[in-house]
């Protein structure tokens, strides 16, 4: 590895989970799109890890009339597991006893912090374009910020 200020850089990492409900057709066609949207992001890994940093529920439901199927309802809850893979990693001194320690811990596990939930609607073949605005949203609003900390962060500061 070469010297200098880039050998100092931590590189992210954002360990997403995707959670897909639709019909067996549907399902796996967004779960192609919004991991190939995903993986373009730097620092992102969609990863099937229950305690992934980040959890993406998808709820792909058709929306049907006498005529046949119209199109698509997609709602997104973002989730944060930082919660819960905080008190996972916690010293076990950091609790009143190893009692305590197990049930928070057992209580904490797989709870995660919704972020947002957002719907939308559109034609089969809009699909592709619903999975590239909410990987879009989701990088704008949650990863841009701390990538950006990351990117500012010099480990060289730590030794001053």
């Amino acid at each position: 590895m070469g010297t200098g200020a880039r050998a100092d850089k931590p590189k992210p990492y954002f360990p997403v989970r995707l959670i897909i409900r639709a019909d067996n057709t549907t399902a796996p066609l967004m779960t192609d799109c919004m991991t190939k949207n995903l993986e373009k992001l730097e620092g992102v890994f969609v990863v099937q890890d229950k305690a992934a940093a980040w959890n993406i529920y998808l709820n792909v439901m058709p929306i049907q009339d006498t005529k046949g199927l119209k199109g698509y309802v997609v709602s997104t809850v973002i989730a944060d597991g930082y919660p819960a893979n905080t008190l996972e990693a916690l010293p076990e001194e950091d609790f009143k006893n190893a009692d305590v320690a197990q049930t928070v811990r057992r209580l904490a596990k797989g709870q995660v912090t919704i972020n947002d939930h957002l719907v939308q609607t559109g034609a089969p073949e809009d699909l592709p374009k619903i999975c590239s605005h909410l990987v879009s949203y989701f990088d704008v609003t949650y990863l841009i910020p701390p990538r950006e900390d990351i990117h500012d962060f010099d480990t060289r500061d730590l030794l001053k």
